[in-house]
C-alpha cells in the first residue's frame, strides 16, 4: 500500500519514508463492490479518500437524471472539498464502476497533519492545483469546443476512459445523448 501512496505522490511532492508513513497512518484500508458508494449527496463529506483500486465515478442528480462529472482511476485521492468546507451536504455521488480498494479517513486528521507536516501541504498544494488546472481545461472545452472535439479530446488525453468506462456514462461525461455519442464514434471511424 505504502508503494502505490509512494507512487502517486512522487507526482506531486517527493516525501520521505517518515512522511509517507505519517501520511497513511490515519487511513483505515477497505472494500467495495461494483456499483458501492463511498460518498452520496445530502451527507456532510468529512472523509478523504485514497482509491487503491478501480474505476470512480462523480456524478449529480439534476431534475432526476444523473450527470457524470469526471472518472477517478486508481491511485488517487478523492472527496468533496465543497461539502467539507462548508459544512454542508454533498450534493456529489462518488460511485465505483467495478469492485475496488479504497483508503479512507477523517478529513480533519489529514489537515492536522498537514499543519505540523509542511511537506504534506505541499502535497495537497499541488494535488489541488493540478485539480484546478484539469478541472479549468474542462470547463474550457465545454465553452469552446462542439461535441466532436470534446470526443476527440477524451480519445486523446484520456483512453482509459474511453477503454474502460460503459458509453453511457461516457457520453454523461461529455454532455451528449449517447445516441449523439454513437453518431461521433461512427463518423470517426470512417
Amino acid at each position: 500500500m505504502i508503494e502505490l501512496l509512494k507512487s502517486f505522490t512522487d507526482k506531486f511532492c517527493k516525501l520521505n519514508e517518515d512522511e509517507l508513513g505519517k501520511l497513511i497512518n490515519p487511513f483505515a484500508t477497505a472494500s467495495i463492490k461494483k456499483k458501492g458508494f463511498i460518498l452520496e449527496e445530502g451527507v456532510i463529506c468529512n472523509k478523504l479518500f485514497f482509491i487503491t483500486k478501480g474505476i470512480v465515478r462523480s456524478y449529480y442528480v439534476k431534475d432526476g437524471e444523473e450527470i457524470t462529472s469526471n472518472f477517478y482511476f486508481a491511485p488517487t485521492f478523492l472527496s468533496d472539498i465543497i461539502s467539507y468546507k462548508k459544512k454542508e451536504p454533498t450534493m456529489l455521488n462518488l460511485q465505483f464502476l467495478e469492485d475496488g480498494e479504497y483508503l479512507s479517513s477523517n478529513f480533519d486528521d489529514v489537515v492536522t497533519l498537514g499543519e505540523s507536516t509542511p511537506r504534506i501541504t505541499q502535497l495537497f498544494l499541488k494535488f489541488y492545483e493540478h485539480l484546478y488546472m484539469v478541472g479549468t481545461e474542462r470547463q474550457l472545452s465545454f465553452i469552446f469546443d462542439n461535441a466532436e472535439q470534446r470526443y476527440l479530446k477524451l480519445f486523446t488525453e484520456r483512453p482509459k476512459v474511453i477503454a474502460s468506462v460503459p458509453q453511457q456514462f461516457i457520453a454523461s461525461y461529455l454532455g451528449i445523448k449517447r445516441e449523439t455519442l454513437s453518431r461521433i464514434r461512427k463518423k470517426i471511424v470512417l
